[in-house]
C-alpha cells in the first residue's frame, strides 16, 4: 500500500510509535513517559493531513485550509512544531465494558468555545483531538497541559465509566 510505504519512510521501518518506560496511572488519566513525540506527533499530523486532502465522504468534515501547506511541510520535515501550533489530545473509553472497542467513526471538525478549529477521531476506543491553533484563539489550558511534550510525554485522559455513550451520541449527532 503506498500510504504504509510512505509512512515508513517518514517515521521509519519499524513503525513503533510507542516505547513506553513509564506509565502512571490515575482514576481521570494515564501519564505516558518515555513515547517517541516526533514519531506520535508525525503519525496523527499524517492521519489528519490525509483525511484533509481526500475525497472521500467519510472525511468531507475535514478541510485544514491555510494549515493545509504548513501541515504537509511538518509532515515532510519531520518537524512538529511547537507544542502551541498543532497540540493534540487524548481521550479513551476503554475501561467501560459497556462500549465499543472497533469503533472507526467519521470524523469531525468541532470548534471550541473560544473559536478555536479542532478535528475530532475516534479510532478503535481512543479519542485524538486535533487542534488547530490561529492567531485569534489559543488552545485551552487543559490541552496544552496534556498534549504531546518535547520531553517524550503524553497524557491518556480515561472518560468515566457510564459517560462514554453520551460522548458517541453527542458526536454522531
Amino acid at each position: 500500500m503506498q500510504a504504509r510505504g510512505y509512512l515508513r519512510r517518514k517515521i521509519g521501518k519499524n513503525v513503533n510509535l510507542f516505547v513506553i518506560i513509564t506509565s502512571i496511572r490515575k482514576a481521570s488519566n494515564t501519564l505516558f513517559v518515555g513515547i517517541l513525540t516526533t514519531k506520535v506527533q508525525t503519525f496523527l499530523a499524517i492521519n489528519t493531513w490525509r483525511a484533509s486532502i481526500c475525497t472521500r465522504p467519510m472525511f468531507d468534515q475535514v478541510n485544514l485550509g491555510p494549515h493545509t501547506e504548513p501541515i504537509r511541510k511538518m509532515i515532510y520535515d519531520s518537524d512538529p512544531k511547537s507544542v502551541t501550533d498543532y497540540p493534540i489530545f487524548f481521550m479513551t473509553y476503554v475501561n467501560d465494558n459497556q462500549m465499543p472497542k472497533d469503533l472507526i467513526a467519521h470524523p469531525q471538525t468541532r470548534r471550541t468555545k473560544d473559536g478555536l478549529l479542532v478535528y475530532v477521531f475516534i479510532i478503535g476506543g481512543i479519542i485524538y483531538n486535533f487542534y488547530v491553533n490561529s492567531s485569534r484563539h489559543f488552545p485551552p489550558d487543559h490541552v496544552l497541559e496534556a498534549t504531546i511534550k518535547p520531553g517524550n510525554e503524553m497524557y491518556l485522559y480515561h472518560i468515566p465509566p457510564g459517560r462514554g455513550w453520551d460522548l458517541l451520541l453527542d458526536f454522531m449527532g
